[in-house]
């Protein structure tokens, strides 16, 4: 059987109501697209179909012309097309032998298959659809028209999505159909919106040609040769829309099961007043659809009656409608029927498809609850045979008596708010909007006329004359407020078997006169000005409170709501919020005023929700002059069967006086950065390849009419190779083909990168050349924003991940007019969903402007789409809120992407309005909060590894940590074991270093590989980074130690040491290093310097050579004789070190070197790394751990765990006036951390 999700209310309705309240309460139940009460019910039925059969649509059927359609057991809306020959059995399974159809499967059900033809069977997903014919040798094709589906025939079967056409049967397996896609009219293959674009520039070509008299000789347009159209009548068009009227009469009718299929889907999703649910046809389609219904008509299949609904509800979605007709019945069905019923509509008399379905409708049973007396009396009044035992004293029967009602106990005082000065529409209005929460339903009623009986509310007529009303109730709280809105609560009566209904339950209204004027632009808060107490619908505890906050914005293409409402009653409290609350409206209002929908709460939670799935329903309207009221009826509901403990109230809303004047004090902080003028951009921006980086590329502020739209990097401003953010020239789409832009005189500003992946700069002041031919001037602070990011990889988290700003340009005007501003801000991405939101601030001028998704960081609402092999990317728009209340309405959009090792980063392109500064634009990148801190892999090229030459590949991690590395020539290194100890970076990333010891690995050479095993207290030091470039062509430059590994003996016999030492360089045509080490190892200290030290470099420092053997260019130094001083055991006699290195970074900002000495013979060698900064470069942490010496950072590196004398940390030996603050050995880190000064750091 087919099942009416609607709640059963047989068991709560109120005998006592009216005849006409019972029928108008209990067709809700039937009238609900997609929830019939008959199993299998034959829902409509063209009038060249013949009569149907007892079953309504079940049994062997068979018809000549027409459409039938049906809504089968489980759900699924089926329009069967003639010819056609169709069976459902008792089990519910549709098999269609003959004919054509189009199918429906509803949304979060599973549904049954659909047999066709010669044994082919169609399984739709939930919320699919599909549209096939069945040919004479009993195969089925056809296209899959939404969602996705399998076919099965002959043993196999396949799946396919939207837009793919099939083929199966006949002897054969589902196939695959090459199709150009789903195709649904009979006009060449072209969509309703294909054929109004050909018609668009067909009408454009022939007012360009006015003379031409055969356009098909020029190819107009697309138009096929056998067409020609008749020059005459195409030059008597005077306007484009003429014309194109003529040109679009020639493209066809569409098909009309497809014709059928868009209407019914339309007027499903409109039956709750507006077209949020709908999400077949795009706005331009839906308009391009009436267009051709305009030109050709409705099909017969479609009845009058659905035929003006369909035109309403879309004349109420704001579309434009003129001249559509149709051939088809009055009516198509019972449904039809009974909606102008229940809605108060006037029975058209004399209609032979009237009294068909009369004949049908007493012919069969009653849905519970529907009065069929009243029916009865209803159909005799309008001229039409009833069966003469129906419509009580007119028609036979006996009515049953009404139960004397139990007196009602003087209720509680309703509540009196401030604001509202209790007058309210009175009974001389005839098109008041009304919403209510009834003891048998929710929902509204407009327009009607108001009744009152001595200044009671006792109930409303209809537009149609019919009345609703409640003489046995009592207004036990009323009130209203400038006779623009009122609410009432009506209490007495009688439940289900005579029962008294206490003073604890009641029938909840809320109702206004009509919205007029409506603002055309700014957020409007309203204010509580009343209510009704909400009950509980079986009087089982007293009457509760309500409080709440209503906000409308009128600044975008829909009017959005926002509510907010704190509900209590007993112990059970409910707090109740739309998408975005009454800060971000989100709740679609019709351009009447109207709105409606439900809204997900807690399940389980209190009186109301104990068992299933609880949400609130609310139905409400926009009353008065400029919008100045608000009111809805809500019910708090659980969806479980037989649980009746649902709360019904009602409440009204005026506009606060400060609505959108008022400053709106932002007081909202976010995790990561805020971007400044002062603020520092990270600059990991060695990108593996402009290709890989530009998988994902966004810009702001371009003219893409003029420039062209980038699409990926092209060049590089020279420069540091770490940080290649600063572009010099893009690649553009423009018109056919690519091109390119270059910068022209314009500059790089606020540029930077994260993790070598994500990027971004904005170009400006000065100008550059453009497509065509022309100049682009980047006057003031004018800026075009670019950001671009490589593609996401590993694993990407299964939940909830949250980002905050890491980088990113300063946001500017559109205009260029004054400077740029600050941004920050953060993102959520639910990765189980695949939804995100945002949460920013844009700070310009004297004014900051909160721009959020709708639902912030919330309700994710924004979706994320995977677009394949690691692109995910995003879109949406958000609201604005300023500051100062200098922005009422104002709106925004973004988009951005995913980048980087398991969704690190999110880029952020945006652009929001403002009503001071005009649009504002600018770029962010967004790092994981949950990895903030955390070192990424990373892999680097074009590196230089001391000791190894130049052009390698690094494989690592940001902290410093070597894991791997390859290069030319057989080059390469392999950590097997071992571990990598004694790491360490300076400027992201110019210079590391690291050790591995304590296990295996293998290094190779042109030679060979060599597989080592290194002791824990041994290993091979590496120091790494990238090439120095822009060398000074003079002066003397010194250089302070930014990081080291701690020295070691080669055969691990003494625990690993220390190093401090300082550098310098005298450049010149002949650049010379000049060096001082210091080392201490096994209790003694070593001294390694150059003739004259670092004073002496130009004189006795080393050479530093320029090679450039590999095309690239590099600067190192080597001597295999530089003096060591000391007398311990690795310098026995004769005693000398051998001083590999390099210059790192932009201009030479970081020296890179290897040291390597011992005596002459001896075993005992001492090696180690060290990296050194100009000075004044901020010394960088490696490892840390808060019991571990060696993760403390200094102007002497690290310092090892084996140092108890903590008094030696500092710059040099203790006979070179080390650093001593009186520190205790016994001291812990955390107690000493801070007499360590500004020189030190730990993380």
């Amino acid at each position: 059987m087919t099942h009416d999700r609607q709640r059963d209310t047989s068991l709560m309705t109120d005998v006592k109501l009216a005849a006409a309240s019972a029928l108008v309460t209990t067709l809700a139940a039937i009238l609900i697209p997609g929830s019939p009460v008959w199993g299998a019910e034959m829902v409509f039925a063209s009038g060249d179909t013949g009569s149907p059969s007892p079953q309504n649509g079940a049994g062997d059927q068979q018809f000549s012309s027409g459409t039938v359609q049906l809504k089968l057991d489980d759900g699924t809306t089926v329009s069967i097309v003639g010819p056609a020959r169709y069976s459902i059995d008792g089990n519910g399974q549709l098999t269609v032998a003959t004919g054509s159809f189009t199918a429906s499967a509803p949304t979060g059900a599973s549904t049954k298959a659909i047999l066709a033809g010669n044994g082919s069977q169609i399984s739709l997903r939930a919320g699919s659809s599909a549209s096939g014919k069945i040919a004479a040798d009993g195969s089925f094709s056809g296209f899959a028209l939404s969602g996705s589906m399998q076919l099965s025939s002959n043993g196999s079967s396949r799946s396919f999505s939207a837009g793919s056409a099939f083929r199966a049967g006949s002897g054969s397996g589902p196939s695959a159909i090459v199709t150009a896609g789903v195709q649904p009219n009979r006009s060449g293959g072209r969509t309703a919106l294909q054929q109004v674009q050909q018609s668009q520039a067909a009408a454009a070509q022939y007012l360009a040609n006015a003379s031409q008299t055969s356009p098909t000789s020029l190819g107009f347009a697309g138009v096929p040769q056998t067409q020609n159209f008749a020059p005459g009548i195409l030059q008597s068009a005077t306007t484009p829309a003429q014309l194109q009227a003529l040109v679009q009469a020639q493209t066809g009718a569409l098909d009309p099961a497809l014709v059928f299929q868009f209407i019914s889907d339309i007027l499903a999703a409109s039956a709750n007043g507006n077209l949020g649910s709908y999400s077949g046809l795009n706005p331009a389609q839906i308009q391009a659809f009436l267009f051709n219904l305009q030109t050709y008509g409705a099909p017969a299949g479609i009845s009058q009656f659905q035929l003006e609904e369909f035109i309403r509800a879309l004349g109420v979605a704001g579309y434009t409608i003129t001249g559509i007709t149709g051939s088809g019945p009055s009516f198509g069905s019972l449904a039809d029927l009974l909606a102008l019923v229940s809605s108060g509509g006037m029975i058209p008399p004399g209609d032979p498809t009237v009294q068909a379905l009369v004949d049908l409708l007493f012919a069969n049973g009653f849905p519970p609850g529907l009065d069929p007396d009243e029916l009865a009396r209803l159909f005799r009044l309008a001229g039409y045979t009833v069966p003469p035992q129906f419509g009580g004293n007119t028609g036979g029967g006996t009515p049953t008596p009404s139960p004397t009602p139990t007196p009602t106990p003087t209720p509680t005082p309703p509540p009196v708010l401030a604001g509202s000065d209790g007058v309210r529409p009175d009974d001389s209005r005839t098109d008041i909007n009304l919403a209510f929460a009834k003891i048998t339903e929710t929902g509204q009623a407009s327009p009607v006329t108001l009744i009152f009986d001595a200044g009671e509310f006792t109930g409303y007529r209809m537009r149609s004359g019919f009345e609703i009303k409640f003489n046995d109730r009592e207004e036990t709280e009323k009130g209203g407020d400038q006779g623009i809105i009122g609410w009432s609560r009506l209490v007495g009566g009688t439940k289900a078997l005579g029962a008294p209904r206490g003073p604890n339950s009641g029938d909840h209204f809320v109702y206004g006169l009509p919205m007029i004027n409506a603002p055309s632009g700014g957020l409007l808060n309203y204010d509580l000005i009343g209510y009704t107490k909400p009950t509980v619908r079986d009087d089982s505890v007293a009457a509760g409170g309500f409080n709440g906050k209503f906000s409308v914005n009128f600044g975008t293409a829909q009017i959005l709501a926002g509510l907010e409402a704190s509900i209590s009653l007993s112990d059970s409290l409910y707090e109740v919020a739309s998408a975005g609350g009454a800060l971000a409206p989100s709740i679609p209002v019709l351009s009447d005023g109207r709105f409606n929908g439900t809204i997900d709460l807690q399940d389980g939670l209190g009186i109301a929700c104990s068992t299933g799935d609880c949400r609130f329903e609310y139905n409400g309207f926009l009353a008065g002059e400029g919008a100045s009221h608000a009111g809805f009826a809500y019910t708090i509901r659980d969806d479980a069967p037989n649980v009746f403990k649902w709360i019904d109230g009602s409440a009204a809303f005026a506009k606060a006086a400060n609505s959108g004047g008022t400053p709106n004090p932002i007081t909202k902080t976010f995790r990561g950065v805020k971007i400044t003028e002062v603020f520092a951009q990270p600059i990991e921006g060695n990108f593996s390849s402009a290709i890989d980086a530009s998988a994902n590329f966004l810009a702001k502020g371009e003219i893409v009419a003029d420039e062209g739209r980038t699409i990926r990097i092209d060049g590089y401003i020279d420069g540091n190779s770490s940080n290649k953010s600063a572009l010099s020239s893009l690649r553009v789409q423009g018109g056919v083909g690519q091109s390119f832009r270059s910068i022209g005189t314009a500059s790089n500003a606020d540029n930077g990168a994260l993790g070598d992946v994500l990027g971004w700069t904005r170009w400006t002041d000065g100008e550059f050349g453009n497509l065509k031919g022309g100049k682009r001037v980047l006057d003031g602070s004018e800026s075009i924003h670019y950001i671009w990011g490589e593609r996401s990889s590993g694993i990407l988290p299964t939940g909830r991940a949250e980002y905050a700003v890491a980088g990113g340009t300063r946001p500017t005007r559109v205009d260029g007019l004054g400077d740029p501003g600050t941004f920050e801000g953060e993102i959520a991405v639910d990765f189980a969903t695949l939804k995100m939101g945002w949460d920013t601030i844009v700070g310009m001028g004297n004014d900051r402007f909160n721009f959020f998704s709708a639902g912030g960081l919330d309700d994710l609402s924004i979706s994320v789409t995977n677009a394949g092999n690691g692109v995910y990317n995003y879109s949406g728009g958000g609201s604005v809120i300023s500051e100062l209340g200098r922005c009422e309405g104002c709106t925004g959009s973004a988009s951005g992407f995913l980048s980087g090792m398991d969704g690190r980063y999110v880029g952020f392109a945006y652009e929001i309005g403002t009503a001071d500064f005009g649009a504002i634009h600018g770029v962010a990148g967004f790092d994981r909060v949950d990895l903030a801190g955390v070192p990424e892999a990373v892999t680097r090229n074009e590196q230089v590894i001391n000791g190894l030459g130049n052009r390698k590949q690094t494989i690592g991690f940001t902290d410093g940590r070597l894991s791997e590395y390859r290069g030319l020539g057989g080059v390469s290194g392999v950590r097997g074991t071992a571990k990598i100890v004694d790491f360490g970076t300076a400027a992201d990333g110019v210079i590391n270093w690291s050790r591995w010891a304590d296990g295996s690995a293998t290094l190779s050479t042109a030679s060979g590989p060599r597989n080592a095993n290194y002791p824990e207290n041994g290993g091979v030091h590496f120091v790494y980074g990238s090439a120095a470039n822009t060398l000074p062509t003079s002066g003397a430059v010194s250089y302070d130690l930014v990081g080291s590994t701690a020295p070691t003996m080669r055969d691990g016999s003494q625990s690993p040491g220390t190093f401090n030492g300082q550098m310098a360089v005298a450049f010149g045509a002949t650049p010379k290093v000049g060096l001082e080490f210091d080392i201490g190892i096994g209790g003694a200290t070593y001294g390694i310097a150059t003739a004259g030290g670092v004073a002496g470099a130009a004189t006795g420092g080393l050479d530093i050579s320029t090679d450039t053997s590999t095309g690239f260019t590099f600067h190192t130094f080597r001597s295999f004789n530089v003096a060591v001083t000391g007398s311990g055991p690795v310098c026995t006699s004769a005693c000398s070190a051998t001083i590999d290195g390099f210059l790192a970074g932009e201009g030479a900002t970081h020296i890179g070197v290897n040291y390597v000495f011992g005596s002459s013979g001896s075993n005992k060698i001492v090696e180690g790394a060290a990296a050194f900064g100009k000075s004044g470069t901020a010394a960088t942490v490696s490892k840390t751990s808060d019991g571990d010496w060696s993760g403390w950072t200094g102007v002497n590196s690290n310092v090892t765990e084996s140092y108890a004398d903590a008094a030696r940390i500092g710059n040099g030996s203790q006979g070179q006036g080390r650093l001593n603050n009186g520190l205790d050995p016994s001291d812990t880190i955390g107690s000493i951390k801070e007499r360590l000064g500004p020189s030190f750091s730990f993380q």
